[in-house]
């Protein structure tokens, strides 16, 4: 009989002793692997953004009359860097943290209604030769929800990694 509970005692102690650092080393490795996919979606993000928000930036020198939309579009265009951020994250977010993606299309969508708004409304009034200065401060509002929206999702990304250590 007490070899019987020896053998069981035995049993669990090298089950315990076996599984237990298994599910410590396994939780650990998704923990890291989170935080690896968490610094990786906060750079995309940031890279993606920081582009679509230089549509705005280089065109306060066209309101300002120092330069016209070609020479505008030129600086945008040769400086638009990190092609497919954006899809990057939309990956990243589907596959690991999908509950950043109602605040990211939120984003997405401000960012997308801004260049919406430059290239078919000031675009169109520019072309046509007409003063698009009235155009400036609802282009600075878009430009600030934009950044409201990044700030509100670069925010979660923080508390999500807070949430890692």
């Amino acid at each position: 009989m007490t070899e019987i509970i020896t053998f069981i005692i035995g049993a669990v102690i090298g089950l315990v002793g076996g599984v237990l650092p298994t599910i410590l080393s396994n939780r650990r490795e998704e923990k890291c692997l989170k935080r690896e996919k968490l610094e990786e979606l906060y750079k995309a993000v940031t890279n993606w953004y920081n582009n679509a928000n230089s549509m705005f930036i280089f065109l306060m020198p066209v309101f300002e009359n120092r330069y016209d939309w070609n020479a505008y579009y030129d600086q945008f265009t040769s400086n638009m860097g990190n092609k497919g951020e954006h899809i990057r994250s939309e990956i990243i977010i589907s596959l690991y943290f999908p509950s950043m993606q109602e605040p990211y299309d939120v984003l997405k969508k401000s960012v997308q209604d801004l260049n919406s708004f430059i290239e078919r409304d000031i675009k169109c009034e520019y072309m046509l030769s007409h003063d698009i200065t009235q155009y400036r401060e609802p282009c600075t509002k878009k430009f600030n929800t934009c950044n409201n929206n990044y700030d509100k999702l670069t925010s979660l990304l923080k508390n999500e990694a807070s949430k890692l250590r």
